[in-house]
């Protein structure tokens, strides 16, 4: 298991924060808009957990409410999807039973996203 310190916790959320926070200014938005969180996952199930808090924690103090997080799984071999659905009941579980690489999974979850911005978050960060 992949332990995470809280040092890189701490610029994970910083970063996110930021990156949502700049997003809005080059937008011009004076409001908080619905943020689409697209994770990308194949055998991830070792960091996926931590990825999705980390995430979820990021969003809440950049004072986003109106988010989903949605994780496309590319053929998964390994617990993945049982690890997010066992910790993460709000997490849209995109699968598919045949790889398609980066871009294919990528775009799947894209194409499910339902709020204004799409944030695509790779689960190794």
């Amino acid at each position: 298991m992949i332990k995470n310190t809280l040092l890189s916790d701490v610029f994970f959320l910083s970063y996110f924060e930021k990156s949502v926070r700049f997003s809005l200014f080059l937008l011009g938005m004076q409001t908080v808009p619905g943020i689409s969180v697209v994770i990308p996952n194949y055998n991830g199930s070792e960091i996926l957990v931590e990825t999705i808090r980390c995430a979820i924690k990021a969003l809440e103090t950049s004072q986003v409410t109106d988010y989903e997080i949605i994780v496309s799984d590319d053929a998964s071999v390994d617990d993945s999807i049982q690890v997010i659905k066992a910790n993460f009941q709000d997490v849209l579980v995109i699968q598919t039973l045949h790889n398609t690489g980066f871009a294919g999974n990528v775009n799947r979850g894209i194409f499910k996203a339902q709020k204004e911005l799409i944030f695509l978050l790779n689960s190794d960060v």
